[in-house]
């Protein structure tokens, strides 16, 4: 089991003419019901990257979550054209940094992800992704991003890689993390969520009123 202590990043994915109805939008995102779990752990201020499939396959752009809403009028291509609401639950995100449309092609920049990174339109980036995008877009685009430096919170990653005849006992994981507070002196009340993959994880959010500056410094 590896644990990490991270501030989150996500990625998005979507096609081409979705991206840019979206930012048309003024910035705004949807999912389907299915993606409830992922929906539910997104948080203001939560860095996402703008990752355009088929047409692209690359990252284009760089954000962070804004408020998050549900919706039942259409506003996508595919909803409008159906007459129904097919991505209900929505957020609002601000755009850090963007590539200009014409240019998608030529300089989006490649991840290179993994498959869990790329199962649903919404994944929690592994640690070393994000590193690699982080370098990529300071050395190609020239752009530095700024992490998540939240004073009320932290998040814990913690993967379970599952074995024959061995199963995850989720209770175990959260009381564990719970103990990981107490040495840390850290009162707090957290919240799970089961994001289903080939490798069960559970996200983990620590609400304290006084984070440990190595914890929110993502050390």
């Amino acid at each position: 089991m590896g644990l990490s202590i991270m501030s989150p990043n996500w990625i998005i994915l979507g096609p081409e003419k979705t991206w840019k109805t979206a930012i048309e939008q003024g910035g705004i995102w949807g999912v389907k019901e299915r993606l409830y779990p992922e929906w539910k752990a997104l948080e203001r201020g939560d860095v996402i990257f703008f990752h355009v499939t088929k047409t692209i396959k690359g990252v284009v752009g760089v954000g962070k979550v804004g408020t998050k809403f549900i919706q039942d009028k259409p506003l996508w291509p595919e909803e409008i054209d159906e007459g129904r609401v097919i991505y209900p639950l929505r957020f609002e995100f601000d755009i850090d940094y963007i590539i200009e449309p014409k240019l998608w092609k030529s300089r989006r920049i490649s991840p290179g992800l993994s498959i869990s990174e790329m199962r649903r339109g919404v994944n929690l980036l592994q640690d070393r992704t994000v590193e690699r995008l982080y370098k990529e877009f300071k050395e190609q685009l020239g752009y530095t991003i700024a992490p998540n430096r939240k004073g009320d919170s932290t998040y814990l990653k913690i993967e379970t890689v599952e074995t024959e005849g061995a199963s995850s006992d989720h209770s175990e994981v959260q009381q564990l993390v719970f103990e990981i507070g107490k040495l840390n002196h850290v009162g707090s009340i957290m919240k799970c969520n089961t994001l289903e993959s080939e490798r069960d994880f559970v996200i983990l959010r620590m609400y304290a009123q006084k984070i440990p500056t190595t914890w929110t410094e993502g050390a």
